[in-house]
Protein backbone atom coordinates (compact mmCIF):
# COMPACT_ATOMS: atom_id res chain seq x y z
CA UNK A 1 0.00 0.00 0.00
CA UNK A 2 2.54 2.44 1.08
CA UNK A 3 4.70 1.95 -2.32
CA UNK A 4 2.11 2.29 -4.18
CA UNK A 5 0.95 6.03 -2.29
CA UNK A 6 4.83 6.52 -3.24
CA UNK A 7 4.61 5.84 -6.90
CA UNK A 8 1.34 7.80 -7.08
CA UNK A 9 3.04 11.07 -5.47
CA UNK A 10 6.24 10.62 -7.59
CA UNK A 11 3.57 10.41 -10.43
CA UNK A 12 2.11 13.41 -10.26
CA UNK A 13 5.43 15.67 -8.89
CA UNK A 14 6.86 14.62 -12.55
CA UNK A 15 3.32 15.54 -14.21
CA UNK A 16 3.28 19.26 -12.69
CA UNK A 17 7.66 19.12 -13.54
CA UNK A 18 6.45 18.78 -17.02
CA UNK A 19 3.85 21.87 -17.07
CA UNK A 20 6.61 23.98 -15.87
CA UNK A 21 7.96 26.92 -18.44
CA UNK A 22 11.91 25.99 -19.03
CA UNK A 23 13.79 29.64 -18.38
CA UNK A 24 14.37 31.56 -21.64
CA UNK A 25 18.57 32.14 -22.27
CA UNK A 26 19.15 35.93 -22.33
CA UNK A 27 21.72 37.28 -24.89
CA UNK A 28 24.59 39.39 -23.65
CA UNK A 29 24.79 42.53 -26.12
CA UNK A 30 28.27 42.76 -27.38
CA UNK A 31 30.08 45.25 -30.10
CA UNK A 32 32.50 43.05 -33.15
CA UNK A 33 34.45 43.82 -35.47
CA UNK A 34 35.35 41.52 -38.01
CA UNK A 35 38.68 40.31 -38.63
CA UNK A 36 40.43 42.10 -41.57
CA UNK A 37 43.07 41.14 -44.32
CA UNK A 38 45.37 44.14 -45.53
CA UNK A 39 48.61 45.21 -46.09
CA UNK A 40 50.54 45.70 -42.89
CA UNK A 41 53.92 47.91 -42.80
CA UNK A 42 56.35 47.12 -39.95
CA UNK A 43 57.85 50.12 -38.74
CA UNK A 44 61.51 50.37 -37.36
CA UNK A 45 61.49 52.69 -33.72
CA UNK A 46 64.97 54.74 -33.04
CA UNK A 47 66.13 57.98 -30.65
CA UNK A 48 66.96 60.71 -33.10
CA UNK A 49 68.46 64.17 -32.52
CA UNK A 50 67.89 67.04 -34.59
CA UNK A 51 70.11 69.32 -36.19
CA UNK A 52 70.33 72.77 -38.40
CA UNK A 53 70.32 71.90 -42.26
CA UNK A 54 72.80 74.39 -42.40
CA UNK A 55 74.97 76.29 -39.74
CA UNK A 56 77.10 78.68 -41.07
CA UNK A 57 79.47 80.71 -38.77
CA UNK A 58 79.53 84.93 -39.87
CA UNK A 59 83.38 86.45 -39.85
CA UNK A 60 84.19 89.54 -40.48
CA UNK A 61 86.55 90.05 -43.50
CA UNK A 62 88.68 93.15 -42.53
CA UNK A 63 89.35 95.27 -39.47
CA UNK A 64 87.68 98.11 -37.93
CA UNK A 65 85.69 99.38 -35.13
CA UNK A 66 82.15 98.14 -34.85
CA UNK A 67 79.62 100.85 -35.74
CA UNK A 68 76.15 98.99 -35.74
CA UNK A 69 74.29 95.45 -35.11
CA UNK A 70 71.45 95.52 -37.42
CA UNK A 71 69.27 92.68 -36.33
CA UNK A 72 67.10 90.77 -33.59
CA UNK A 73 69.05 88.16 -31.56
CA UNK A 74 67.54 85.10 -32.09
CA UNK A 75 65.42 86.31 -34.74
CA UNK A 76 64.63 84.63 -38.75
CA UNK A 77 67.01 86.33 -41.02
CA UNK A 78 67.25 86.48 -45.41
CA UNK A 79 70.19 85.75 -47.38
CA UNK A 80 71.84 89.08 -48.06
CA UNK A 81 70.66 90.84 -45.19
CA UNK A 82 72.50 93.46 -43.19
CA UNK A 83 74.06 92.31 -40.17
CA UNK A 84 76.88 94.32 -38.86
CA UNK A 85 78.11 97.10 -40.18
CA UNK A 86 81.81 98.23 -39.84
CA UNK A 87 83.04 102.18 -39.71
CA UNK A 88 84.10 102.59 -43.17
CA UNK A 89 85.53 105.87 -43.20
CA UNK A 90 89.33 104.18 -43.61
CA UNK A 91 88.21 102.12 -46.60
CA UNK A 92 86.21 104.45 -48.09
CA UNK A 93 89.82 106.94 -48.02
CA UNK A 94 91.49 104.42 -49.37
CA UNK A 95 88.88 104.09 -52.31
CA UNK A 96 89.33 107.73 -52.83
CA UNK A 97 92.83 107.69 -52.99
CA UNK A 98 93.12 105.15 -55.28
CA UNK A 99 90.61 106.76 -57.89
CA UNK A 100 92.86 109.70 -57.84
CA UNK A 101 95.89 107.54 -58.45
CA UNK A 102 94.09 105.66 -61.72
CA UNK A 103 93.13 109.26 -62.93
CA UNK A 104 96.57 110.38 -62.41
CA UNK A 105 98.05 107.03 -64.12
CA UNK A 106 95.13 107.34 -67.02
CA UNK A 107 96.52 110.61 -67.81
CA UNK A 108 100.26 109.43 -68.08
CA UNK A 109 98.80 106.82 -70.18
CA UNK A 110 97.47 109.39 -72.42
CA UNK A 111 100.45 111.85 -73.09
CA UNK A 112 102.61 108.61 -73.77
CA UNK A 113 100.13 106.89 -76.00
CA UNK A 114 100.10 110.81 -78.00
CA UNK A 115 104.10 110.59 -77.81
CA UNK A 116 103.95 107.30 -80.00
CA UNK A 117 101.63 108.70 -81.88
CA UNK A 118 103.59 111.89 -82.80
CA UNK A 119 107.17 110.09 -83.07
CA UNK A 120 105.96 106.52 -85.06
CA UNK A 121 105.46 109.21 -88.64
CA UNK A 122 109.11 110.85 -87.77
CA UNK A 123 110.67 106.90 -87.07
CA UNK A 124 109.41 106.19 -90.18
CA UNK A 125 111.06 109.27 -92.20
CA UNK A 126 114.14 108.80 -90.55
CA UNK A 127 113.52 112.16 -88.66
CA UNK A 128 113.32 110.58 -84.96
CA UNK A 129 115.60 107.24 -83.90
CA UNK A 130 115.68 104.45 -82.83
CA UNK A 131 115.65 104.86 -79.41
CA UNK A 132 113.36 108.21 -79.32
CA UNK A 133 110.44 105.99 -81.13
CA UNK A 134 111.63 102.97 -78.38
CA UNK A 135 111.49 104.95 -75.32
CA UNK A 136 107.99 105.72 -76.43
CA UNK A 137 106.43 102.42 -77.11
CA UNK A 138 107.95 101.28 -73.68
CA UNK A 139 106.41 104.31 -71.87
CA UNK A 140 102.78 103.88 -72.91
CA UNK A 141 103.21 100.08 -72.49
CA UNK A 142 104.46 100.63 -69.17
CA UNK A 143 101.63 103.26 -68.31
CA UNK A 144 98.90 100.54 -69.52
CA UNK A 145 100.42 98.34 -67.19
CA UNK A 146 100.16 100.80 -64.44
CA UNK A 147 96.14 101.67 -65.16
CA UNK A 148 95.55 98.18 -64.99
CA UNK A 149 97.30 97.77 -61.55
CA UNK A 150 95.60 100.69 -60.05
CA UNK A 151 92.08 99.51 -61.37
CA UNK A 152 92.77 96.22 -59.67
CA UNK A 153 93.88 98.27 -56.61
CA UNK A 154 90.80 100.53 -56.89
CA UNK A 155 88.96 97.33 -57.16
CA UNK A 156 89.93 95.83 -54.43
CA UNK A 157 90.20 98.55 -51.80
CA UNK A 158 86.04 98.91 -53.23
CA UNK A 159 85.50 95.41 -52.35
CA UNK A 160 86.95 96.24 -48.89
CA UNK A 161 84.58 98.61 -48.80
CA UNK A 162 81.61 96.40 -49.17
CA UNK A 163 83.19 93.94 -46.61
CA UNK A 164 82.41 96.31 -43.68
CA UNK A 165 78.73 95.74 -44.51
CA UNK A 166 78.34 92.09 -42.90
CA UNK A 167 75.34 90.21 -44.43
CA UNK A 168 73.61 86.99 -43.64
CA UNK A 169 75.06 83.92 -45.50
CA UNK A 170 71.71 82.00 -45.91
CA UNK A 171 68.57 82.44 -44.04
CA UNK A 172 67.86 81.14 -40.98
CA UNK A 173 67.66 82.00 -37.37
CA UNK A 174 70.04 84.06 -36.35
CA UNK A 175 71.97 83.42 -32.78
CA UNK A 176 73.38 86.05 -30.29
CA UNK A 177 75.84 88.14 -31.31
CA UNK A 178 79.20 87.47 -29.41
CA UNK A 179 80.52 91.34 -30.30
CA UNK A 180 79.21 94.68 -29.11
CA UNK A 181 78.87 98.03 -30.67
CA UNK A 182 82.37 99.85 -30.61
CA UNK A 183 84.51 96.59 -30.47
CA UNK A 184 87.65 96.46 -32.53
CA UNK A 185 86.72 93.42 -34.60
CA UNK A 186 89.51 91.67 -36.77
CA UNK A 187 89.42 89.17 -39.74
CA UNK A 188 88.86 85.82 -40.09
CA UNK A 189 89.41 85.80 -36.48
CA UNK A 190 88.75 82.34 -34.69
CA UNK A 191 85.64 83.37 -32.68
CA UNK A 192 82.58 84.33 -35.42
CA UNK A 193 80.59 87.28 -34.80
CA UNK A 194 77.24 85.04 -34.54
CA UNK A 195 75.66 82.02 -36.40
CA UNK A 196 72.56 81.57 -38.68
CA UNK A 197 71.22 77.82 -38.57
CA UNK A 198 68.51 77.11 -41.22
CA UNK A 199 66.14 74.90 -39.71
CA UNK A 200 63.33 74.32 -42.61
CA UNK A 201 64.09 71.86 -43.54
CA UNK A 202 65.78 70.32 -40.54
CA UNK A 203 67.94 67.50 -40.25
CA UNK A 204 66.90 64.16 -37.81
CA UNK A 205 70.11 62.02 -36.85
CA UNK A 206 69.53 58.38 -36.07
CA UNK A 207 71.00 55.45 -36.22
CA UNK A 208 69.75 52.00 -37.46
CA UNK A 209 70.76 48.18 -36.56
CA UNK A 210 72.11 46.36 -39.24
CA UNK A 211 69.25 43.95 -39.15
CA UNK A 212 67.09 47.09 -39.49
CA UNK A 213 68.97 48.15 -42.52
CA UNK A 214 68.54 44.67 -44.36
CA UNK A 215 64.65 44.88 -43.95
CA UNK A 216 64.63 47.46 -45.58
CA UNK A 217 66.96 47.40 -48.21
CA UNK A 218 64.70 44.27 -49.23
CA UNK A 219 61.95 46.94 -50.10
CA UNK A 220 63.78 48.16 -52.76
CA UNK A 221 62.58 46.41 -55.94
CA UNK A 222 65.19 47.06 -58.73
CA UNK A 223 68.37 47.38 -59.92
CA UNK A 224 67.56 51.25 -61.67
CA UNK A 225 65.57 52.34 -58.18
CA UNK A 226 69.13 51.11 -56.43
CA UNK A 227 71.37 53.09 -58.62
CA UNK A 228 69.29 56.12 -58.13
CA UNK A 229 69.42 55.99 -54.27
CA UNK A 230 73.46 56.03 -54.27
CA UNK A 231 73.26 58.76 -56.86
CA UNK A 232 71.64 60.68 -54.00
CA UNK A 233 73.77 59.44 -51.38
CA UNK A 234 71.47 57.04 -49.73
CA UNK A 235 71.08 53.17 -49.60
CA UNK A 236 67.22 53.49 -48.23
CA UNK A 237 64.14 54.88 -49.13
CA UNK A 238 61.25 55.89 -47.55
CA UNK A 239 59.12 58.37 -45.40
CA UNK A 240 59.98 58.62 -41.25
CA UNK A 241 57.70 60.27 -39.22
CA UNK A 242 58.40 61.72 -35.47
CA UNK A 243 57.09 63.15 -32.71
CA UNK A 244 57.00 66.19 -30.64
CA UNK A 245 57.91 66.74 -27.05
CA UNK A 246 54.52 66.00 -26.26
CA UNK A 247 54.45 63.05 -27.86
CA UNK A 248 52.45 63.81 -30.42
CA UNK A 249 52.98 62.88 -33.81
CA UNK A 250 54.48 65.47 -36.01
CA UNK A 251 52.15 66.74 -38.88
CA UNK A 252 55.41 66.80 -41.44
CA UNK A 253 56.83 63.65 -42.64
CA UNK A 254 60.59 63.26 -43.81
CA UNK A 255 62.31 61.54 -46.30
CA UNK A 256 65.92 60.48 -45.71
CA UNK A 257 68.25 62.10 -46.98
CA UNK A 258 72.04 60.25 -46.46
CA UNK A 259 73.17 56.70 -45.24
CA UNK A 260 76.36 56.07 -44.02
CA UNK A 261 78.28 53.36 -46.22
CA UNK A 262 79.25 52.08 -43.36
CA UNK A 263 78.29 49.49 -40.57
CA UNK A 264 79.98 51.19 -36.87
CA UNK A 265 81.66 48.01 -35.78
CA UNK A 266 81.48 48.91 -32.19
CA UNK A 267 77.95 49.43 -32.08
CA UNK A 268 76.71 47.50 -34.93
CA UNK A 269 74.75 50.54 -36.37
CA UNK A 270 74.99 52.95 -39.03
CA UNK A 271 74.05 56.45 -38.97
CA UNK A 272 70.92 57.51 -40.99
CA UNK A 273 69.95 61.59 -41.80
CA UNK A 274 66.25 62.24 -42.48
CA UNK A 275 65.12 65.85 -44.10
CA UNK A 276 62.22 67.09 -41.96
CA UNK A 277 60.12 69.81 -43.40
CA UNK A 278 59.61 72.61 -40.29
CA UNK A 279 58.16 75.32 -42.01
CA UNK A 280 56.17 76.43 -38.84
CA UNK A 281 59.68 76.08 -36.58
CA UNK A 282 58.00 73.89 -34.11
CA UNK A 283 61.15 71.69 -34.28
CA UNK A 284 65.10 73.27 -32.90
CA UNK A 285 68.35 71.96 -33.32
CA UNK A 286 69.37 69.71 -30.60
CA UNK A 287 66.14 67.98 -29.77
CA UNK A 288 65.37 64.36 -29.29
CA UNK A 289 62.92 62.81 -30.69
CA UNK A 290 61.52 59.02 -31.66
CA UNK A 291 61.95 58.16 -35.58
CA UNK A 292 59.71 55.95 -37.18
CA UNK A 293 60.69 54.39 -40.36
CA UNK A 294 58.93 51.42 -42.52
CA UNK A 295 60.98 48.66 -42.47
CA UNK A 296 58.68 45.97 -44.20
CA UNK A 297 55.25 45.26 -46.03
CA UNK A 298 53.29 42.30 -45.24
CA UNK A 299 50.98 41.28 -47.80
CA UNK A 300 47.38 40.30 -46.93
CA UNK A 301 48.15 40.26 -42.99
CA UNK A 302 45.23 39.61 -40.83
CA UNK A 303 44.97 42.32 -38.39
CA UNK A 304 42.90 42.84 -34.74
CA UNK A 305 42.49 46.03 -32.41
CA UNK A 306 44.68 45.97 -29.66
CA UNK A 307 41.73 46.18 -27.26
CA UNK A 308 39.68 42.83 -28.63
CA UNK A 309 42.55 40.97 -26.86
CA UNK A 310 43.05 39.63 -23.39
CA UNK A 311 46.71 38.75 -21.91
CA UNK A 312 46.31 35.98 -19.53
CA UNK A 313 49.07 33.83 -17.95
CA UNK A 314 48.23 31.52 -20.53
CA UNK A 315 49.20 33.61 -23.92
CA UNK A 316 46.36 35.84 -25.73
CA UNK A 317 42.97 35.16 -26.32
CA UNK A 318 40.08 36.59 -28.21
CA UNK A 319 36.20 36.14 -27.80
CA UNK A 320 34.69 35.51 -30.99
CA UNK A 321 31.03 35.17 -31.58
CA UNK A 322 30.24 32.54 -34.12
CA UNK A 323 28.38 32.09 -36.52
CA UNK A 324 25.25 30.85 -33.73
CA UNK A 325 26.18 33.73 -31.97
CA UNK A 326 27.79 31.55 -29.17
CA UNK A 327 30.91 32.98 -27.90
CA UNK A 328 33.73 31.00 -27.95
CA UNK A 329 37.37 31.89 -26.16
CA UNK A 330 39.91 31.17 -28.38
CA UNK A 331 43.61 31.53 -27.59
CA UNK A 332 45.78 33.04 -30.74
CA UNK A 333 48.72 33.49 -31.80
CA UNK A 334 50.44 37.76 -32.68
CA UNK A 335 52.98 39.93 -34.47
CA UNK A 336 54.29 43.19 -33.89
CA UNK A 337 51.47 45.53 -33.17
CA UNK A 338 51.11 48.56 -35.82
CA UNK A 339 49.31 51.75 -34.74
CA UNK A 340 46.87 50.02 -31.95
CA UNK A 341 46.04 46.81 -34.43
CA UNK A 342 47.79 43.41 -34.34
CA UNK A 343 49.17 41.25 -36.65
CA UNK A 344 47.52 37.68 -36.18
CA UNK A 345 49.76 34.79 -37.23
CA UNK A 346 47.81 31.80 -35.89
CA UNK A 347 43.82 31.10 -34.83
CA UNK A 348 41.64 33.30 -36.90
CA UNK A 349 40.22 33.38 -40.30
CA UNK A 350 39.36 36.73 -42.03
CA UNK A 351 35.72 37.84 -41.42
CA UNK A 352 35.69 36.13 -38.17
CA UNK A 353 33.71 38.17 -35.58
CA UNK A 354 35.48 39.06 -32.22
CA UNK A 355 34.42 41.14 -29.38
CA UNK A 356 35.97 44.98 -28.68
CA UNK A 357 33.25 45.82 -25.87
CA UNK A 358 31.72 43.62 -23.57
CA UNK A 359 34.79 41.03 -23.53
CA UNK A 360 33.95 40.95 -19.59
CA UNK A 361 30.34 40.69 -19.76
CA UNK A 362 30.62 37.31 -21.59
CA UNK A 363 32.14 33.79 -20.84
CA UNK A 364 32.84 30.80 -23.36
CA UNK A 365 29.61 28.90 -24.61
CA UNK A 366 27.79 31.95 -23.57
CA UNK A 367 24.94 33.41 -25.67
CA UNK A 368 25.01 37.09 -27.40
CA UNK A 369 23.55 39.66 -28.81
CA UNK A 370 26.27 40.91 -31.21
CA UNK A 371 25.99 44.80 -32.87
CA UNK A 372 28.64 46.22 -35.12
CA UNK A 373 31.26 49.10 -34.44
CA UNK A 374 29.72 51.01 -36.74
CA UNK A 375 25.93 50.50 -35.18
CA UNK A 376 27.05 51.08 -31.98
CA UNK A 377 29.20 54.65 -32.35
CA UNK A 378 25.95 55.78 -34.02
CA UNK A 379 23.49 55.03 -31.21
CA UNK A 380 26.37 56.93 -29.11
CA UNK A 381 26.15 59.86 -31.34
CA UNK A 382 22.52 59.76 -31.30
CA UNK A 383 22.04 59.50 -27.44
CA UNK A 384 24.47 62.53 -27.25
CA UNK A 385 22.41 64.20 -29.52
CA UNK A 386 19.40 63.60 -27.81
CA UNK A 387 21.29 64.68 -24.64
CA UNK A 388 21.77 67.69 -25.80
CA UNK A 389 18.42 68.20 -27.26
CA UNK A 390 16.81 67.93 -23.41
CA UNK A 391 19.07 70.30 -22.04
CA UNK A 392 18.65 73.08 -24.57
CA UNK A 393 15.35 74.12 -23.78
CA UNK A 394 16.36 73.81 -19.68
CA UNK A 395 19.03 76.09 -20.38
CA UNK A 396 17.24 78.34 -22.11
CA UNK A 397 14.18 78.67 -19.40
CA UNK A 398 16.37 79.21 -17.09
CA UNK A 399 17.99 82.20 -18.80
CA UNK A 400 14.26 83.34 -19.78
CA UNK A 401 13.98 83.29 -15.32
Amino acid sequence: MLRRTILVASTLLMLAACNEEVPKEEATRVVYVPVVKKDATLNGTYVGRTEASERVEVNARVDGFLEEIAFVEGSVVTQGQTLYKIDPRPYQANVDRLKAVLESRKASLGKFQRDVARIAPLFEEDAASQLDYDTAVSNAEQGEAAVKQAEAELQRAELELDYTVITAPISGVIGASEVDVGALIRANSSEPLTTVSQIDPIHVNYAMSALDYLNARRRVTSYWEDRLHEQQGKALEGKVSITLPDESIYKFDGVVGFTDPQVNPNTGTFAVRAIVPNPDKELLPGQYTRVRMPLEVRQDTLMIPEESTVIEQGGVHVMVVLPNNRVERRLIFIGPIIDGELIVENGLVEAERIIVHGINKVYHGALAEPVTLEAYEAELKAEEKAQVMETTPETEAAGGQ
